[in-house]
């Protein structure tokens, strides 16, 4: 049922970005609840130097960094999302709820973040987040060679490919970094 030409976590729906509802507050925090980032995808924007652009930058173009692993990861259909800012430290935490059936790549996951921005001499500031990912029964969907022998190696003839997919709880962790002046 794959719907675009090739796997992402905005397959080709017809609704493919954020579309979240939620409370803010100064000094609690916000939470927000429904489609969202993951938390990695937020530092991929915020700390990439071209903005995870899909053109220009090996890291947006990728994908399987904001996913820990597997680019279906980057969104989440059914995710619940707090952020707090206590002041020049932040923390997040991220639960996607609900499994494929909700339109998510995966049976489960969550995230936690730690960082903040440090002032420095002059203007700077050096801004540092570490962020986990623990992501249950995640897939990904490829396409690969006709038939392969005992050793994963394509037999010729190479066509017809076939959809393969790949089931995978996957661990990962995001540490980044980048220093402002003025």
């Amino acid at each position: 049922q794959q719907t675009a030409y090739s796997d992402s976590s905005r397959a080709g729906q017809w609704f493919n970005g954020q579309g979240y509802v939620g409370v803010s507050s100064p000094t609690y925090g916000t939470l927000t609840v429904f489609r969202q980032n993951s938390l990695t995808l937020d530092a991929v924007f915020d700390y990439d130097p071209f903005g995870a652009s899909y053109g220009f930058s090996p890291i947006g173009f990728q994908g399987i960094t904001c996913g820990g692993g597997n680019t279906e990861n980057c969104r989440n259909s059914t995710s619940l999302k707090y952020r707090i800012n206590v002041g020049q430290f932040r923390a997040a935490a991220l639960w996607q709820f609900g499994g494929y059936a909700q339109n998510n790549a995966s049976n489960g996951a969550y995230q936690f973040q730690a960082g903040g921005d440090i002032s420095t001499w002059g203007k700077g500031v050096l801004s540092v987040d570490a962020i986990y990912s623990h992501v249950r029964d995640s897939v990904s969907v490829a396409l690969a060679p006709g038939s392969n022998d005992a050793n994963g190696v394509p037999i010729p003839p190479f066509l017809p490919q076939t959809l393969t997919a790949t089931i995978s709880d996957n661990e990962a962790v995001m540490l980044v970094a980048k220093y402002t002046n003025g």
